[in-house]
Parts: structure tokens; sequence; C-alpha cells
């Protein structure tokens, strides 16, 4: 109605396209720390059969072409919990698609890939 400043009285849908730009304004504060060349964007933990927010919606979102993700791996978290994260990756080093750890395996090999490519094309900069 226009009355509030605060526009406390507004019908839900306006309430929600308010809350929404301002998302999409902090997030336009936060594009500066996205374009530095120094910064891969990765997401861990991410479980895509549980989350209702599919990958592809997520780079659309934060305006990106390239995000990284980590699917969750519960034998990983164990290893870590047990101190044997290097002996979890010299074991599953070479999976197979069939085993249950090749999506983590896959992803991490795909994050140290974009890692060293990010820092020789930094390096080729100096």
């Amino acid at each position: 109605c226009g009355c509030c400043s605060d526009g406390s009285c507004d019908d839900p849908e306006a309430a929600k396209a308010r809350k929404d730009e301002e998302k999409k304004k902090k997030l336009k504060e936060q594009e500066d720390i996205f374009k530095k060349d120094n910064v891969i964007l990765n997401i861990g933990t991410y479980n895509p059969r549980l989350s209702k927010y599919t990958s592809k919606n997520i780079a659309r979102y934060m305006r990106e072409k390239e995000i990284l993700f980590i699917p969750y791996n519960n034998t990983y978290f164990e290893a870590t919990n047990e101190g044997l994260v290097a002996d979890y990756f010299i074991k599953f080093r070479k999976v197979r698609n069939v085993n249950p750890n090749a999506p983590f395996i896959e992803a991490t090999k795909k994050l140290k890939n974009a890692i060293i490519d990010r820092v020789k094309a930094l390096q080729m900069k100096i």
C-alpha cells in the first residue's frame, strides 16, 4: 500500500520480490571477489540427490560459468575423522565408475586440475 516505509504491510509477493532484490544486491557487492584471477569457486559436501539446488541453478544464481562441486562422501568423511585421508586417496585413486566413491574422486581430480591450470595461468602473467 506504500503507507509503511519498511514495507511491513506489503503483500507476500512484494515482500518476496524485495528479499530477492536484497539478495541480488548483496551478491553484486561480493562479485569483485569472484572476478579475481586467483579464485576458483568450489562448493563442498554437495549432495545432488538430496539438494533442492541443482549445480546449474547455483551457477545461474551466482552468475558464474564455472563452479566446481565436491559431492559429500561418507567414506572420505570417516577417513578424515580417523586421520587416514592419504590412505583414502591411495586406495581409491584408480576407482571404477561403479564404485560409490567414484563421483567424489572424479570431482577432486577436476578441482586439482583446475588449481594446477589456474596456477600455471597466473605464472604466465608474471
